[in-house]
């Protein structure tokens, strides 16, 4: 074994001194090469391959793309101009018929306008008149509504005294309307309206034989002379136009019984009277709201003082303040006839000058207003002894003194007159109510006179 193994070491070493000296390299065929030579020269041949389709694939994309954006969206684009251009003519029959909706529309928002007219049978010319205006919705009622007329000498009482004509109107069937709805009265001025009475007239309904009340919510429009009142249901019954002037009101005359003549021509007068006063402390509940009090504490402010003294003494039921510095109220200066008084602040205020007698108006949103009258009083008379001229029937046990300041002035029986004589001069402050009894605003009325002072400081003596 030892000997074969030499041999065999012998032999290698011979064998490799060999190849030292000389190399020689033997080549087999390609087709007797390994597998793995084959696989590897194929290998390199895909991915040229593949190269070369990715290069095809891009360029044939780049194409469709090119064909896709330029020339088929160029095709469709045209579609949609010829669609578009189409759409105009379409947009033009859709405007018409929706021009037509809205006439359509704006014709039932108009609603139906009704118009009733009276004429004096004389003369044939129109005195006064109606405009209804009615909603779309009720346009069928139309035919429903009846109004007829009497002038203003056809008839007796209060209604005697009307602005234009009376009308008395009727439904054929019962209904209310689907919309509140504006009656608007016309008027014609007569030859003796005053300024004064304009601006005092109301719409007043019949709430009984010969008893009237005015109408709340009434808009007075002296340039157009018309009333209008918006009314939910149709006002059936007597309605007219007539003066808010205490002044003005008719009433029958009483036949005197020549037997008991003293008994015949005595005076009945119903005194005004504050309305409902809850928690009792002076002011009204409608004053409440104005003086911005609680209807329930008769001391707001909890200051030991009931809000209606604080108010009638200038002072505010809401705070230690005066009632001008919480501006709960506002001062009227009258430069011409130097004077000044308080009159609540949310009041509108202006002034009217009739036959030479200047009149300040303090207007409530309601119907209430009070009125300052300055007369000339040529003779110096005091307050009570130019009342007592003035209305000989009563005697002086039957008024009420009150002193304004240096200024000694008097009630009337109906309260709702307070004379103030400042030397040659009378001012006389009114509260107009209409036909109540009861009225939201005689405490202001008494603020109003009581607060009067002469803004000179002077008394004309």
């Amino acid at each position: 074994m030892n000997s074969i193994m030499e041999k065999n070491n012998s032999q290698s070493q011979s064998e490799a001194g060999t190849v030292d000296s000389q190399v020689s390299i033997y080549t087999m065929p390609e087709k007797f090469l390994p597998s793995v030579k084959v696989k590897n020269k194929k290998s390199g041949k895909g991915i040229i391959i593949v190269l070369y389709s990715l290069i095809a694939l891009a360029i044939i994309g780049g194409g469709a793309t090119i064909w896709y954006f330029f020339v088929y969206q160029n095709t469709d684009n045209s579609a949609e101009m010829n669609i578009e251009l189409d759409i105009p003519v379409i947009d033009e029959q859709k405007q018409q018929t929706n021009e037509e909706q809205v006439k359509s529309t704006e014709s039932e928002q108009q609603g139906v306008e009704l118009k009733f007219i009276a004429k004096d049978i004389n003369s044939d010319e129109e005195v006064s008149s109606i405009l209804i205006k009615l909603a779309a919705s009720d346009a069928d009622k139309t035919e429903k509504i009846e109004i007829s007329t009497l002038m203003p000498d056809q008839v007796s009482g209060r209604a005697a005294g009307a602005i234009g004509a009376i009308y008395t109107i009727k439904s054929k069937e019962y209904f209310t309307f689907t919309e509140p709805t504006e009656f608007i009265f016309y008027y014609q001025e007569p030859d003796d309206l005053t300024s004064r009475k304009e601006n005092s007239l109301r719409v007043a309904n019949e709430v009984d034989d010969g008893s009237w009340q005015f109408i709340k919510g009434a808009e007075l429009d002296i340039v157009t002379n018309s009333i209008t009142v918006v009314f939910s249901s149709l006002p059936e019954g007597r309605i007219a136009i007539l003066s808010n002037l205490e002044e003005e009101i008719i009433t029958e005359p009483e036949e005197i019984d020549p037997v008991d003549d003293d008994e015949a021509n005595t005076i009945d007068i119903i005194p005004l009277s504050p309305s409902k006063d809850t928690d009792k402390d002076g002011l009204t509940d409608e004053e409440e709201i104005l003086f911005q009090t609680s209807r329930n504490m008769p001391d707001t402010d909890s200051d030991g003082y009931l809000d209606g003294d604080e108010v009638l003494n200038f002072y505010s039921p809401i705070s230690e303040n005066k009632l001008i510095d919480d501006e709960l109220v506002s001062e009227y200066m009258d430069e011409e006839y130097n004077f000044s008084v308080l009159y609540p602040a949310s009041w509108l205020n202006f002034v009217s000058d009739s036959d030479g007698e200047q009149r300040v108006v303090f207007e409530s949103l309601q119907d209430d207003f009070i009125q300052i009258s300055i007369v000339e009083n040529k003779n110096k008379e005091s307050a009570l002894d130019w009342y007592l001229n003035l209305v000989p029937e009563i005697t002086k046990d039957d008024l009420i003194i009150e002193k304004v300041g240096e200024f000694a002035g008097v009630i009337s029986l109906d309260n709702a007159n307070f004379y103030l004589s400042t030397g040659d001069k009378i001012f006389i402050f009114t509260y107009s109510a209409g036909l109540k009894t009861e009225v939201d605003y005689l405490n202001v009325w008494k603020m109003v006179y009581k607060s009067f002072s002469l803004t000179n400081n002077e008394s004309e003596s």
